[in-house]
């Protein structure tokens, strides 16, 4: 058999190999994978600008798919933990995100898994928005610790803002 013939089987070979581990990769994801899918949906539905009162109602029915019922959350800096997802939500149902919206966005998120039925996100969690007297962009960044338990889905359990330092203000 010639060099030639020999190396394209390799090279065939070799984009085989790669091609079935990108497949598998890509339609088999993992669990840390779907937490991240988990993770962009719900910035996905924070997002949203609901047109009317009927649209927030909707987006609040949405959101309460991402939480356990006995969701804590710990808003760090001092503050009291906020308890259970109906609290939570009523909170987020203030929020309707209209005039100068914000944006909610997770980076540096890395997922590990905890067993079968539990894993910790740690991701740092921008909000941003403009400013509506000068239209200046805020960006606020907090460091963010996630509980998740998987019940029929992947639900968020425990929510930490972790305080981190911050530089002294002149």
């Amino acid at each position: 058999m010639p060099a030639s013939t020999q190396g394209a089987r390799v090279v065939a070979s070799v984009a085989l190999a790669a091609t079935i581990a990108f497949a598998a990769w890509h339609f088999w994801p993992s669990e840390a994978r779907r937490i991240r899918h988990k993770l962009d949906a719900l910035a996905a539905v924070v997002n949203e600008r609901p047109a009317d009162a009927i649209g927030q109602i909707a987006r609040t029915a949405q959101l309460s798919k991402f939480f356990t019922d006995e969701v804590v959350v710990e808003p760090g800096r001092g503050a009291g933990a906020i308890h259970g997802r109906e609290r939570l939500l009523a909170l987020a149902s203030r929020a309707p995100n209209e005039g100068h919206p914000y944006a909610l966005e997770f980076v540096d998120v890395s997922v590990a898994m905890e067993g079968d039925e539990s894993a910790r996100a740690h991701l740092t969690a921008t909000l941003s928005s403009r400013d509506t007297d000068t239209a200046e962009l805020n960006v606020d960044a907090r460091e963010v610790e996630l509980q998740f338990r998987r019940t029929d889905d992947w639900r968020i359990s425990r929510i930490a803002l972790i305080d981190t330092l911050e530089k002294p203000q002149p």
